[in-house]
């Protein structure tokens, strides 16, 4: 075998890898509990925060990765992976593998550092919730949506358990950008759906397409992303109003991407009436979560 066909395979091994565990949705979810843990320092020791940072966080990309495999398991029921690849039981046995390292983790932090006892009630809380939605998911009419919820809650709920780490659960301006965080990256992952559709039409006749997307019904999927857009954009307004560590920033940064919002939610009515998917939704909507991010960041400043 010769080093460029060694090279080949070791990238398409690497990418199939990447694929299985979804590293992007896991170091998306550690990001946001960085966030989370960020906002909420106030008060807080340093040593404590440190300690979030580090064992917290590795912790959540833990319960992520759990998460991750619960889609897994969908996406084996329908042939997405190959047989030899792997199989249901080597699934359900990282799913478990997952999320017991991660509940050790915080039991250690826990310990040591004598934080709230709600931290395993919500790892729990979380495992259960994965199990469950992945369960419903492997019906083929709620598949696309319910690993879009996946999805977005572990990335948004990121910000929940940084939070639940610093024992901050009374500062209301999280629950918003929870709400705010989840809605973008459904709306994120509506249109990308929506693309992959768009694109399998023009392959076939569009009477022999059914669209795997919420209501298989394309008029119907942009309104319902409309209302999604409307949600996200009122809850990333309503922080400005509580306390955050540094209001001034978030604000400059909340007015653009509102702005970014408001057209992009104007797009998605255009899309409804011409009938037409557009491509602007889907770079729009990576710009905005961007951005979200950014705001949360320079709030925590």
């Amino acid at each position: 075998m010769g080093i460029k066909l060694k090279i080949t395979n070791g990238y398409l091994k690497f990418k199939q890898g990447n694929r299985f565990l979804n590293t992007r949705a896991c170091i998306k979810g550690a990001v946001a509990c960085i966030l989370g843990i960020l906002n909420t320092r106030s008060a807080i020791s340093v040593k404590i925060i440190q300690m979030n940072l580090f064992l917290g966080v590795i912790s959540y990309f833990l319960m992520v990765l759990s998460a991750m495999m619960a889609i897994n398991l969908v996406k084996l029921s329908e042939n997405q992976f190959p047989a030899e690849y792997v199989s249901k039981k080597r699934i359900k046995q990282l799913l478990g593998l997952f999320f017991v390292i991660s509940f050790v983790l915080t039991i250690i932090q826990v310990s040591l550092y004598g934080l709230t006892l709600l931290i395993h009630v919500v790892l729990v809380l979380l495992g259960i919730l994965w199990i469950i939605l992945g369960i419903i998911s492997i019906k083929k009419d709620y598949s696309f949506l319910f690993q879009s919820i996946i999805l977005s809650l572990t990335f948004s709920l990121g910000l929940f358990y940084g939070a639940v780490l610093n024992s901050r659960l009374s500062l209301i301006f999280i629950y918003y950008l929870v709400i705010a965080i989840f809605f973008l990256q459904l709306a994120r992952e509506i249109t990308k759906k929506m693309k992959s559709s768009s694109l399998e039409e023009k392959m076939v006749e569009k009477s022999q397409v059914q669209l795997p997307i919420p209501f298989h019904d394309f008029a119907k999927t942009s309104k319902f992303l409309i209302l999604v857009q409307g949600v996200a954009l009122i809850f990333i307004i309503l922080p400005i109003f509580t306390p955050l560590l540094t209001r001034f920033l978030y604000l400059i940064v909340i007015v653009i991407n509102s702005i970014l919002l408001i057209i992009t939610i104007l797009i998605t009515l255009q899309q409804v009436k011409r009938q037409q998917f557009s491509k602007k939704l889907n770079s729009l909507l990576k710009l905005e979560i961007f951005l979200q991010l950014l705001a949360m960041l320079l709030a925590s400043v």
